[in-house]
């Protein structure tokens, strides 16, 4: 079996991995909210506001 896995950091001697899937969502979720949520709730904004927003929603998300 493969490691997917990306070292992070380690906390008293423990390494923090994150798999690769996690990035593959981050990415799905940032669009699903930049390409269709808010534009449809916040409208007039710019393209790159929306994707910022997506992004920082689904970091929250995963930091939550």
């Amino acid at each position: 079996m493969t490691d997917r896995s990306v070292p992070l950091f380690k906390v008293f001697g423990i390494q923090i991995r994150l798999d690769l899937t996690w990035f593959i969502i981050f990415a799905l979720v940032t669009w699903s909210l930049a390409s269709s949520y808010f534009p449809m709730v916040y409208r007039n904004l710019d393209t790159l506001t929306y994707w910022l927003m997506g992004a920082a929603a689904a970091l929250l998300l995963f930091v939550s």
